[in-house]
């Protein structure tokens, strides 16, 4: 009872890295031990804060949940409010979407400022984003994982969050964003690219035209094939 009182108690870590789901955090709380209750309903993606969250045994994973939905809104809302005069992201939603398309396409962090000025430069135009996680988000109902590759055919798909078919971002947001993603959406780099491709090292190769892309994009399936 003294221990109980004076707070002596183990203290357990839930770590949530940047860019999962929220179907994927939901399966993460659900199979900790040591918490009650079962989470039933997926939170729209979005509204998640991925960090490192402290819990003790008996503790309700609903109140986890909750944490993490506070913490999206605090950092999120810090974030939005260093956004440029001219910046062309219209709201603290559509930053936290294109925060998460910046985040499924790149785990390199110099990386980010410049995938999302591919992105701001194709919507400046009116091109699609084409964006593959959105597909993957598509095809897997928003679980955003799927056993096998995408085809051509899943590139086709009538679905609002397919940015093949559909122009614009998604309706919102595809994973759970860390903070620096965030600040690349409100804050991309100053180039003219309008697309990228794999590198074969986890990187991407960036380009301004078509002809350049495709040169890359071949480079890359050459290194894919001679990896298989």
């Amino acid at each position: 009872l003294n221990r109980l009182s004076k707070g002596d108690v183990i203290v357990y870590k839930l770590t949530i890295p940047e860019g999962l789901t929220s179907y994927e955090i939901v399966e993460r709380l659900n199979a900790l031990p040591k918490l009650k209750d079962q989470i039933q309903e997926i939170p729209q993606d979005g509204l998640l804060f991925p960090s490192t969250y402290t819990y003790k045994k008996g503790e309700s994973r609903t109140s986890l949940l909750i944490q993490m939905k506070n913490e999206m809104e605090k950092v999120s809302q810090h974030v939005w409010s260093t956004r440029g005069e001219n910046s062309p992201i219209a709201s603290r939603e559509e930053m936290l979407t294109l925060a998460s398309l910046i985040e499924k396409e790149t785990s390199v962090p110099a990386e980010r400022p410049i995938v999302s000025a591919v992105f701001q430069n194709r919507l400046k135009i009116g091109m699609r984003l084409q964006c593959d996680p959105t597909v993957v988000y598509a095809v897997s109902n928003g679980k955003g994982k799927m056993s096998q590759d995408l085809s051509r055919e899943d590139l086709k798909i009538e679905h609002p969050f397919n940015t093949y078919v559909f122009a614009g971002l998604p309706p919102h947001a595809i994973a759970n964003p860390g903070q620096s993603a965030m600040k690349a959406a409100l804050h991309p780099a100053n180039v003219n690219y309008l697309y990228f491709v794999a590198d074969g090292t986890g990187g991407h190769q960036f380009s301004e035209t078509l002809e350049l892309h495709q040169k890359n994009h071949q480079t890359w399936r050459n290194i894919r094939d001679q990896k298989k």
